[in-house]
């Protein structure tokens, strides 16, 4: 009997509130929605970084960016020895295939490896969302050997300072530009028809296309970055969804990340709402790639005997603490995130409470699916604590931010900015949540749900919940100070900040 498909579908960026009623985004996301009330869906789901390239390292090997050293002061390309779920998946028979909106899924960090075939997008799709005939900018095979460059002309071969001031720029005074992109939309739209304002729109084809090469006997492990809520949000209010004066509105001031970044201007509240329109704009769009990337797949597959896994590799900050994005900080919203597990032709088991990681996202896979457990075979062995209460269950997470440029200025960067130093361990553990740094030690203990910045305490005077806790961190803390003093990663931190990470 044929092993089931296996389908990952990475939804960068989205934060666990986003569908909520209640929260500060409540996107309309019916097809989120739908996969989570037929499988299990984790409430208490948290990204093992607060960006793309540890949290997918985590994701692809089961194993936390501490121990994949895959992250800022280490490494940044995956080591070679340590292997990916995809390698387990392509030896145990499996075609294994990622299509990535997000270049960092490529070879530059090394987390193509295990994939039989594989593309990638650009940052610069963000800007171009409306393009007539979009393709991959990168593209390789496991025959082929090396990676086959296409249209990747923006993000390789613009000069950084270049690209840099054009970023700045048009994050700063975004109208000139969305301007143009409205222009652009009805100048392709003819007859009524809008075309919806995707990042690397030709995953869905070339996604069809890998499945209907591929034989139908074969399972396929198939992993899908969709980079539709990921900021810069130009065009995200141009499929017809709002009115002129929303977007007038949205794109009148700056979507300042440099900025607010930098410490070299604090976000307003008028900033906070502005950013959390166009935020739901991008979920809500983020959610319709979703249902349009389902259906493509059902047209070679069966998808109802397919296991999805539908999670965010990190959250996004709309104004907790003074943050917006997910550059550096620790609250929650950075670091809580989407986890749905749908196994083909099985019942779920509902909404789960206890606090996960997803660096355990195919392990808590294998726990509802037989036949992947016999894949993963030992790796997928690591079992997780169920509590309603989350009382017996802890999850821990490394924020790695280097120093910032308004750091080594000589004025004091701006409340809400970065530290100098602001490399952190954050453990969640029943209601409460230990922030660690890893310089100092100092530990800062509040409410998990609340996003308050919270007092330091010092650790003689930590409750018993807060002590253990830092038993937690005290380790990682070791280990992380360890691979700091050991490596750099000067190379990749010179192509990261000039895409402004």
């Amino acid at each position: 009997m044929k092993s089931p498909d296996v389908l990952i579908v990475v939804l960068d960026c989205l934060r666990h509130d986003a569908s909520a009623p209640d929260g500060p985004v409540r996107a309309r996301m019916p097809h989120l929605t739908r996969l989570q009330a037929e499988g299990t869906g984790y409430s208490h789901a948290i990204a093992p970084s607060h960006w793309t390239v540890p949290s997918h390292a985590s994701l692809l090997t089961g194993r936390e960016p501490w121990e994949h050293r895959t992250f800022r002061g280490s490494t940044l390309v995956l080591p070679p020895e340590i292997s990916s779920y995809a390698e387990v998946f392509r030896q145990a028979g499996y075609r294994t295939a990622c299509f990535s909106g997000n270049p960092f899924i490529s070879p530059l960090t090394g987390l193509h490896r295990g994939f039989d075939a594989g593309e990638w997008g650009q940052f610069s799709d963000c800007f171009t969302r409306f393009q007539k005939a979009p393709r991959p900018t990168g593209r390789f095979s496991a025959s082929a050997g090396q990676p086959a460059q296409s249209n990747g002309w923006v993000d390789r071969d613009v000069p950084v300072q270049m690209r840099d001031t054009l970023r700045r720029l048009t994050t700063r005074f975004p109208l000139p530009l969305e301007m143009l992109i409205q222009a652009g939309r009805l100048s392709r739209g003819g007859a009524g028809r809008r075309p919806l304002p995707v990042v690397s729109g030709w995953i869905e084809n070339d996604l069809s296309q890998f499945l209907s090469t591929t034989p139908p006997d074969d399972p396929v492990f198939v992993l899908v970055n969709l980079l539709d809520a990921h900021e810069p949000y130009f065009g995200v209010l141009s499929d017809g969804s709002g009115t002129a004066p929303d977007w007038l509105w949205a794109y009148s001031g700056p979507l300042d990340r440099s900025g607010w970044r930098e410490g070299r201007r604090a976000p307003t509240p008028r900033d906070v709402a502005r950013i959390a329109r166009l935020y739901r704009a991008g979920a809500e769009l983020v959610d319709r790639r979703l249902g349009n990337l389902l259906s493509a797949f059902e047209s070679s597959r069966d998808l109802a005997q397919t296991d999805v896994v539908v999670l965010g590799d990190h959250g996004q900050a709309l104004g907790e603490q003074g943050r917006m994005y997910h550059v550096h900080g620790t609250v929650t919203s950075m670091l809580r995130v989407p986890l749905i597990v749908r196994t083909g032709g099985r019942t779920g088991r509902g909404r789960i409470d206890t606090w996960v990681s997803l660096t355990d996202s195919m392990r808590l896979l294998a726990a509802d699916s037989p036949e992947i457990a016999t894949v993963l075979g030992p790796v997928g062995e690591k079992a997780v604590t169920e509590s309603p209460d989350r009382s017996e269950a802890s999850v821990a997470a490394l924020v790695d931010g280097p120093p910032p440029p308004a750091a080594r200025l000589s004025r004091p960067p701006r409340p809400g900015s970065s530290s100098p130093r602001e490399q952190a361990v954050v453990v969640f553990s029943g209601d409460m949540k230990l922030v660690v740094d890893v310089a100092t030690g100092k530990a800062t203990l509040n409410d998990a749900e609340a996003e308050g910045a919270g007092d330091p305490v010092e650790l003689g005077h930590l409750s018993r919940p807060g002590a253990l806790m830092y038993q937690t961190a005290g380790p990682i803390l070791e280990r992380v100070r360890h691979l700091l003093a050991e490596g750099d990663s000067a190379n990749q931190e010179r192509r990261l900040s000039s895409w402004g990470y």
